[in-house]
């Protein structure tokens, strides 16, 4: 067998972050690829310069009962016809979690690996594949923060000992989850050495030669709302929200590699080259109910309270919504629940031996709420979270009316970004900043910075202003859209972009 090409495969050994179990964990990506549900695509080099491999993967996820996870890949399909490349490969990893508190430590071993790779007559099997990965997670009131840190080698027996080749990679990721999406973003780095027999024109030659890469690995899920006008006049509702969640993955890569020509280093000069690839899911679509609320046409806020009223984010319903009314506690908390996806309490069941499907009432957490209120267990909810505390010992006051400084410390809160104030509780911009309330002043800071709070045109924030209904609807809304868009460009095209 003539051995013609030393193969540079990009072995890109990542895991994303272990998210809590059942919250949709992954590592389809552990080879470095991207995929949606019809093909998977990773990169490989053979030439000297980037070829990219198509082809199918199945994860397989099972979860053990000391707490474990065990994911299985099959790649199948995968390679390159132009280039006369196949590879066959399955992998098996094991990940053991811990819990502290909020925090979610997850440490994955490699169990199991067979991997060949052809390129034309020459193959490459894998002999050996070292593998460390440890991931954190943590779970904020409605946002998981995700960070890990991986190496790996991998070593391949070239032509049945003719040569032997080395990839090794090192890296780390981060990321978040929450109810309107997720991202992870890989930073990878790597080297590849080859060292063994090159048969050219039937004739053998000892060459060696290294190079390395860098690759930036980022897959996001997405959920928005996109409004959907209707065309005729004559219909009994002139549009409606469309909620439409889709995958993405984005591979970037870049390489400095010998120039080789037969597999021999041809001269000092090297190949730089980079490039990138990108595949989504196909859109999943699901329209929402239409609010017919009548006392919102022409307001400055209609867009933000439809969008909210089609979430059925606010208590009640008919034609009415009063945008001018003050927003009460009761009704941010229960608007609150639902654009988080915070989980609520589950009731307690009802006795055994009834058939009763209504649940068994509980003692009530609130002096001023019954357990057989609506919205109790709403309520509840963002008080366990430590989302809203009560107003004085044992009360809620659901129907208090809500201060400006009170929504945006509670969104911080959501956040879990208040300790990254200053601890000398810094100053703002804002020209009433002397008016905002010890207790909401790191809140009111860390909102300014991440622009959740930008204030009026005249430059105050009013915090101890009473919140309209309407500012509220526009104030969730652009809490919704610094999760969808500004979150993921900060964990996305900030990292991809500015590497």
């Amino acid at each position: 067998m003539g051995f013609r090409l030393p193969l540079i495969w990009v072995t890109l050994a990542l895991i994303i972050g272990l998210w809590p179990v059942g919250a949709s964990a992954s590592v389809l990506h552990l080879e470095g690829g991207i995929a949606n549900e019809q093909e998977y695509r990773e990169v490989l080099w053979v030439t000297g310069r980037p070829i990219l491999l198509t082809g199918k993967v199945k994860e397989t996820v099972t979860a053990g009962k000391d707490g474990s996870v065990t994911y299985r890949l099959t790649y199948t399909n995968l390679g390159n016809q132009e280039h006369k490349i196949a590879v066959t490969r399955s992998l098996t990893f094991v990940a053991s979690q811990e819990q502290k508190d909020n925090q979610r430590i997850s440490v994955t071993r490699l169990t199991s690996f067979r991997e060949t790779i052809s390129v034309d007559k020459d193959r490459y099997v894998l002999e050996d594949y070292q593998f460390a990965h440890s991931a954190i997670t943590d779970q904020q009131p409605v946002v998981g923060y995700h960070s890990a840190n991986w190496t790996a080698r991998k070593t391949y027996n070239v032509n049945k000992n003719a040569g032997k080749a080395v990839v090794e990679t090192w890296g780390s990721s981060v990321g978040y989850q929450h109810n309107w999406g997720k991202t992870v973003t890989h930073r990878i780095d790597g080297t590849v050495n080859f060292d063994g027999k090159v048969t050219v024109d039937k004739n053998q030659h000892n060459t060696n030669w290294a190079g390395s890469f860098q690759v930036n690995l980022s897959n996001s899920h997405t959920r928005r709302l996109a409004y959907q006008p209707n065309e005729p006049s004559q219909i009994s509702f002139a549009g409606g929200y469309l909620e439409v969640r889709q995958d993405t993955g984005t591979l970037q890569y870049n390489c400095n590699l010998p120039n080789l020509e037969k597999g021999l280093v041809k001269d000092s000069r090297r190949l730089q080259e980079a490039g990138s690839r990108q595949l989504a899911s196909l859109p999943r679509q699901q329209r929402l109910p239409v609010p017919l609320l009548r006392d919102i046409q022409g307001h400055w806020a209609l867009e933000d309270i439809l969008s909210l009223a089609s979430l059925e984010a606010f208590p009640g319903g008919g034609e009415y919504f009063g945008p001018r009314l003050p927003m009460l506690r009761g009704d941010f908390a229960k608007a609150l629940v639902v654009i988080t996806g915070l989980s609520l309490p589950v009731p307690p069941p009802a006795p055994k031996g009834t058939t009763r499907t209504v649940p068994q009432p509980e003692q009530p957490v609130f002096a001023d709420v019954t357990a057989d209120d609506p919205f109790y267990y709403h309520y509840k909810a963002v008080f366990q979270a430590g989302l809203m505390q009560g107003t004085g010992p044992g009360l809620f006051s659901p129907q208090q009316s809500l201060t400006r400084a009170q929504a945006i410390t509670i969104m911080v809160r959501a956040l879990g970004l208040e300790n990254t104030a200053p601890v000398t509780q810094g100053k703002t911009s804002f020209r009433d900043d002397a008016a905002i309330p010890v207790w909401a002043r790191d809140a009111v800071f860390v909102a300014h910075r991440l622009g959740l709070v930008k204030g009026d045109d005249y430059g105050y924030v009013l915090p101890n202003q009473v919140m309209t209904r309407a500012e509220a609807a526009a104030f969730l809304n652009r809490f919704i859209r610094y999760l969808q868009t500004e979150m993921k460009a900060e964990y996305r095209e900030r990292i991809l972009n500015y590497r």
